[in-house]
């Protein structure tokens, strides 16, 4: 896996390799409601230039560029009409923005949200294991020039989503941007005498990979085959150890004065109310990250249904997958090893515990700054109120759950 630092070195020397035009382009800018939105809009605009090749952005080009575009997309999205250099040229700014949100938090999760999208085109590409691969066949309705669109589409979207320093393209099979980017001669290339002599197994396990002719269908039946198209991997989050590794709790409160102040007191001040509280915050982040699947809550199971409930019951990682993409916008393990993820704390409100026979307030939403890896905890009555529940702290896990799924909008940052 290259570092960081690599990774970055050769992406500027790939966009500083991108032609420049000798005419005025548009820089990219789009404007979308949400983020499933944005990341239709910007497949729109990179499939319809190579429909189209639009290099010089006349008015009678924008004018059918945006009709086109409305009827597609809705009249709630606007994208600027560009080309693909400019697209690749400004990879790391495209100009996105998903209602008042703007930024690299955003960028990350239209991008990502664009991946999933092509690869849940089930006329194009199909399920292999862990990854997606091109269907074989086509599947009667689409044609062959709208298939080779839409696949030229995935290929630029897997060079965007690299230069914007994501890495690879997850669940977008690595083999198969292998494959593209050198070919089979060269990203298979063996010295098959030479493993048959080192170790027999080897070559036996790899044989039917080099023998396999890539104009006839992948052979199902040959499990062999089916873990090399498999075995190669992107740092999709695996661990939540390393997630919990990488959070950091920020107090605007000096633990150790209040410690100690504590200590020759027998009165109970207001900041150690708010420090026990932010510990009590952190034990239970840490427990709801470790935990699989869905909070077993009346609210989280109408919020996924019951069928996507049940179906990720026992995923170990969903949590920490949700959390990841929520506060990073961008659900792949950061190439940076010294990435953190901050929660801020702030406190408001009475500390008067809420008595027994009550409800209490509505806990304060969580607020993500995604571009700054960054979540906002606003610790007022109601919160404290969940945070003093006893294990394993049902409404918590509710309420910080509800605060993952699906985030689909930004608000200002």
């Amino acid at each position: 896996m290259p570092s960081e630092a690599a990774l970055d070195a050769w992406t500027r020397r790939i966009i500083n390799s991108v032609p420049v035009e000798i005419y005025h382009v548009n820089r990219p800018a789009i404007n979308a409601p949400d983020v499933e939105s944005a990341a239709r809009v910007l497949l729109f605009l990179i499939e319809w230039q190579f429909t189209h090749n639009v290099q010089s952005a006349t008015r009678a080009a924008q004018d059918a560029f945006r009709q086109a575009l409305t009827d597609s997309c809705g009249p709630a999205n606007t994208c600027s009409l560009t080309t693909h250099y400019m697209l690749l040229r400004n990879a790391r700014t495209l100009g996105i923005r998903v209602g008042a949100g703007l930024g690299a938090g955003v960028q990350r999760s239209v991008l990502r949200a664009a991946v999933d999208i092509v690869v849940h085109d089930q006329a194009c590409w199909q399920e292999m294991g862990r990854y997606y691969i091109p269907t074989i066949h086509l599947d009667g309705v689409t044609t062959v020039s709208a298939r080779i669109a839409k696949m030229k589409t995935a290929g630029f979207l897997s060079m965007l989503h690299l230069l914007a320093g994501l890495g690879g393209p997850h669940p977008i099979s690595p083999f198969l941007l292998l494959l593209a980017i050198v070919g089979r001669e060269r990203a298979c290339l063996v010295d098959a005498p030479l493993w048959r002599v080192l170790d027999v197994e080897l070559y036996e396990r790899f044989r039917p990979w080099w023998e396999y002719d890539g104009m006839s269908a992948v052979p199902v039946s040959d499990p062999r085959i089916f873990g090399l198209l498999t075995a190669a991997s992107y740092d999709r989050l695996e661990d939540v150890e390393w997630l919990l590794s990488k959070l950091v709790f920020s107090s605007p409160l000096n633990r150790k004065k209040i410690d100690e102040a504590a200590a020759t007191s027998n009165e109970v001040s207001q900041d150690y109310i708010d420090i026990t509280f932010e510990s009590a915050f952190e034990d239970r982040v840490r427990f709801y990250l470790v935990q699989p699947g869905h909070p077993d809550h009346d609210e989280v199971k109408a919020m996924v249904g019951a069928e996507r409930f049940q179906r990720e019951r026992e995923d170990p990682v969903l949590r920490a997958r949700l959390f990841l993409q929520t506060i990073h916008g961008c659900d792949l393990v950061p190439m940076d090893p010294d990435i953190q993820f901050t929660f801020v704390f702030r406190h408001t409100g009475s500390r008067v515990p809420v008595p027994a026979n009550e409800d209490g307030p509505q806990p304060a939403p969580l607020f993500f700054r995604t571009c700054f890896n960054r979540c906002e905890v606003d610790i007022d009555r109601g919160v404290r109120n969940i945070l003093d529940e006893a294990h394993p702290y049902r409404h918590f896990q509710a309420w910080f759950h509800g605060g993952l799924l699906e985030p689909n909008s930004f608000n200002m940052v």
